[in-house]
């Protein structure tokens, strides 16, 4: 692997935590130079949107000053980090991805006409104003019949808003993609064939599928792990911190118990609709989905990695990074850093 930087630090800021990570490079590779974590408090961020500017900016820094080293199989205590330059994953519940194709007798010619193509096709297909989209688009591959492309975009307001709560950080920030970046965290390389992460967080569910031209479609759910502890309080009459013990603890393992009967009547949905993605997916690229990963959140259930798979009848299992053994929340922020080593090739 060929780097253009020796060194990056990737910040994965999520609606209840902070996850900050260093990469180093080592050689031909790289290697994990420091971890570093804060929690948010409700309110602070809300669906990858600022809320509270200085909370978050006490939060950010705390999780910069207590990153630990990363070594040996054990961390180490460290001064904590001051980088001048992070990378930062747009929140998926904020970017729009649009996927789609043109037969060569319609392929646009020259950088004026595909960027109008562009732009007329994100205004068909992505609910904002054209005064605050942002665009960004790549040729996924060029076929036989001609050409398919994927569009991302997001809010031009947002993206600022991001940017200027960095500045006041003292922070330069390169932008990425929360999805693409987890997946450059499990797949330094590209994937021969399809496969589907889902990203299971507090208040969103994001599916994700990737083959090897990278990033092909993407959607996000209004269902999160919040959702499902709200439903065990509600049945069992007791507050959220008891509801998230005893989520935790029983997942949906016990047919005999009554947690596993309210998680699985609040799965059913989710299940449906990773089954409805799949089958959409799989009529509009004539490929089949080949797995499915579990990211984050999602992970952290017990007894999910098995009724998925039993019910979508695919191989499923909880995402790993070639970086770190453990644990998983690290993920995004390791494919972020990796982005800011110039390692984005596939994305």
């Amino acid at each position: 692997m060929n780097f253009l930087f020796s060194r990056a630090v990737g910040i994965d800021i999520a609606d209840r935590s902070i996850e900050v990570v260093e990469l180093r490079c080592r050689g031909r590779g790289v290697q994990v130079a420091a971890l570093g974590r804060a929690a948010l408090p409700r309110g602070v961020v809300e669906r990858g949107a600022i809320k509270d500017r200085p909370a978050l900016a006490l939060a950010v820094r705390e999780a910069l000053r207590s990153a630990e080293t990363a070594g040996g199989g054990r961390k180490k205590k460290s001064s904590g980090l001051a980088p001048r330059r992070i990378i930062f994953g747009l929140a998926d519940s904020q970017v729009y991805i649009h996927s789609f194709a043109r037969p060569w007798s319609a392929a646009p010619k020259g950088d004026e006409a595909t960027g109008a193509m562009i732009l007329a096709e994100a205004r068909e297909h992505i609910p904002l104003e054209e005064s605050d989209l942002l665009l960004a688009y790549k040729i996924l591959q060029r076929t036989g019949m001609g050409l398919d492309f994927l569009i991302a975009a997001t809010s031009r307001r947002l993206v600022n808003d991001w940017q200027r709560f960095f500045a006041e950080l003292g922070l330069t920030v390169q932008f990425d993609l929360e999805t693409i970046a987890t997946f450059r965290g499990i797949f330094p390389e590209s994937v021969e064939r399809p496969v589907m992460t889902i990203d299971c967080g507090a208040v969103a569910t994001t599916l994700a599928i990737f083959d090897r031209n990278g990033l092909r479609y993407s959607r996000t759910l209004p269902q999160g792990g919040e959702q499902l502890t709200a439903a065990v309080a509600a049945a069992l009459k007791v507050d959220r911190g008891v509801a998230e013990e005893k989520k935790q603890a029983v997942g949906i393992l016990d047919p005999e118990s009554q947690i596993f009967t309210i998680l699985l009547r609040e799965l059913a949905s989710l299940k449906d609709e990773i089954r409805a993605t799949i089958d959409y997916y799989e009529r509009w690229s004539g490929q089949k989905i080949h797995g499915l990963l579990l990211t984050v959140g999602g992970s952290q259930l017990r007894g999910l990695v098995d009724y998925l798979r039993s019910n979508l009848e695919l191989p499923s299992g909880i995402a790993r990074s070639p970086f770190i053994k453990q644990p998983i929340v690290y993920l995004e922020a390791i494919g972020l850093a990796l982005g800011g080593l110039g390692k984005r090739d596939r994305d």
